[in-house]
């Protein structure tokens, strides 16, 4: 069975609304669908992508955030600052990594196509990332995390 408890906080499936289409719908995607599906997004930069992250990592952010901007017209800026960098970025293949014994963790390298509007924290041109992806009972498969 799948995991009941999210990777930070305990039972996170509760903050979605299991009603609403979208999230019955990304609840059956398979894990490569949720991966392309989050970098077309990306791509897109229309802050769609969030869909596909967990709860528990979109509230990390909230404990970086500088609190005056938390009720602020520029927290979705400060937000996807990061991705609002983004020029492009293609995802070019997907492929299994070290995986834990949990079969609801999994974890793949990621190769990508990415172009910055600055290259502040990591160049233009090909990149390796290994994602990290945790299924929850109800909400299925979510980003957990990403990085080198």
């Amino acid at each position: 069975l799948p995991i009941e408890v999210g990777v930070f906080l305990p039972h996170t499936d509760k903050f979605y609304d299991m009603k609403d289409e979208k999230n019955i719908k990304n609840s059956k995607l398979s894990l490569e669908e949720v991966i392309t599906l989050y970098f077309e997004a990306l791509d897109r930069g229309d802050g769609t992508h969030f869909q596909y992250v967990s709860i528990e990592k979109l509230m990390s952010h909230l404990y970086t955030i500088d609190y005056k901007k938390l009720f602020s017209k520029d927290w979705y800026e400060w937000m996807t600052d990061g991705d609002n960098n983004i020029e492009s970025v293609k995802l070019l293949s997907i492929e299994k990594s070290k995986n834990p014994s949990d079969e609801n963790k999994m974890n793949f390298n990621i190769k990508i196509d990415s172009k910055f509007k600055k290259e502040i924290t990591t160049n233009n041109g090909i990149d390796i990332l290994e994602m990290q992806l945790v299924k929850y009972r109800n909400t299925g498969w979510k980003v957990v995390g990403m990085g080198h």
